[in-house]
């Protein structure tokens, strides 16, 4: 079909040649800096450091010792740094783990699920009590015995949740759960990942994840209690192999997709984006439907964005700035029936076959130097404002029939297939 409509398996083998992420050695492994504070972990002794010179003091790294997984550390003002993990070593069969770790950071298929559970209850117990951070980076959750059964499902997190670079091996169930703040940058979901009916209070990391299965945070449910974002959302360089559906969710904050890959078909109906929604250099592979979305703020999808599929913005509404400059649209585009409340940017747009009958715009609408590859049409149209169609290129019919222009419209230089009133 379209460049960067990749299959499965070229996702996975690109996805599988990421460098491994680690994290920034901080202040916090400085021994006269650091702050001191209990690891929220079942390390009981030293806390573990790592000096400058790379030793490391407080921990044996052997496989009768402690976890040496580098871990962040945390006080009730936030990270100060790295430290390592320190609990008991977990034997797994097989050598699957490249060092001697821990239950928690253990690759190992055959783990004990009540000794898992038993520690998740532990980290957000201390981590409440304490007032910090529950800290589950690097974690390798296991299969779960029960298809609806979770460690997480119908529960409310009073504390953030540190879930960096952790990795799901089994279907991830967030289902109707309630996070004071929740990070997920860098996270590696291998089955399905249900975060339907959730709600995100100060702020949602999922900033380059990797959902290999579908990825659901929406519902098609007429009645339901919709996943919220309450704080910044930020998606940014996310990569969703299968299909994603964020439809009715709602975005009270900031949404960045920037640079997001979504290799199958995306679903944002109904969305309601409250505050700006940044999709600029995000690649769409599968069809995409924006239909009845709502931008509230600005709407960012310029700057190369790729539409792959067929495209559908039908009945959007955009009542902010609409960016669309640059944007490519590699089969049909569809805005019919959308609303632009301020200045509608499609310069430099590249588009197939494209729709904008029975549009608004209340503001400047930009077309220059747009290309249409196919036929498009402005059907029953209303420009209010100005029109600019500067050097556009229409290779095939361009049908403007009953469209009304109420102030200047330019035309000046545009390159015509067939052109009709």
């Amino acid at each position: 079909m379209a460049a960067y409509r990749l299959s499965e398996k070229q996702f996975l083998t690109r996805s599988a040649a990421l460098p491994e992420a680690k994290l920034p050695l901080g202040p916090g492994n400085d021994p006269e800096k650091s702050r001191k504070a209990e690891p929220l972990c079942g390390w009981r002794g030293k806390v573990p450091e790592a000096k400058e010179d790379g030793s490391v003091v407080g921990a044996d790294t052997s496989s009768k010792g402690a976890c040496p997984e580098m871990v962040p550390k945390y006080v009730k003002l936030g990270m100060i740094g790295d430290r390592l993990c320190g609990r008991p070593i977990h034997r797994s069969l097989g050598g699957i783990d490249r060092r001697p770790v821990c239950l928690m950071h253990s690759r190992g298929p055959q783990k004990n699920q009540d000794e898992f559970q038993k520690e998740i209850d532990r980290i957000l117990t201390e981590a409440s009590a304490k007032k910090t951070v529950a800290d589950f980076s690097r974690f390798i959750f296991p299969g779960m015995d029960l298809e609806f059964h979770s460690f997480f499902g119908f529960r409310s997190f009073h504390v953030d949740c540190d879930f960096e670079e952790a990795t799901f091996t089994d279907k991830a169930n967030f289902y109707n759960v309630s996070f004071e703040g929740a990070s997920f940058k860098g996270v590696k979901f291998e089955e399905k990942a249900t975060f339907t009916e959730c709600h995100f209070g100060s702020r949602a990391d999922f900033h380059g994840a990797i959902f290999i299965g579908e990825a659901a945070f929406g519902s098609q449910k007429e009645t339901f209690d919709r996943t919220r974002f309450a704080g910044n959302a930020d998606f940014g360089e996310a990569r969703f192999a299968e299909e994603a559906s964020f439809e009715g969710v709602e975005f009270e904050k900031a949404s960045d997709f920037s640079k997001a890959t979504f290799v199958q078909g995306t679903n944002f109906f109904r969305t309601e984006f409250t505050d700006d929604a940044n999709f600029e250099r995000a690649r769409f592979g599968g069809e995409t439907d924006f239909s009845n979305a709502r931008f509230a703020g600005v709407a960012n999808f310029g700057d190369d964005a790729e539409f792959a599929a067929d495209t559908n913005f039908d009945g959007a509404r955009f009542e902010r700035e609409a960016k669309f400059k640059k944007a490519r649209f590699v089969e049909d585009a569809n805005f019919e029936r959308a609303r632009f409340g301020e200045e509608a940017d499609f310069g430099n747009a590249k588009f197939a076959a494209a729709n904008f009958s029975n549009v608004r715009f209340e503001q400047d609408a930009n077309f220059s130097q747009a290309e249409f590859t196919v036929g498009s049409k402005y059907m029953v149209t209303t420009f209010t404002h100005n029109a600019d169609l500067t050097g556009a290129k229409f290779a095939e019919d361009a049908i403007f029939l009953l469209a009304t222009f109420k102030q200047e419209a330019r035309f000046r230089g545009i390159i015509l297939g067939r052109f009709r009133r």
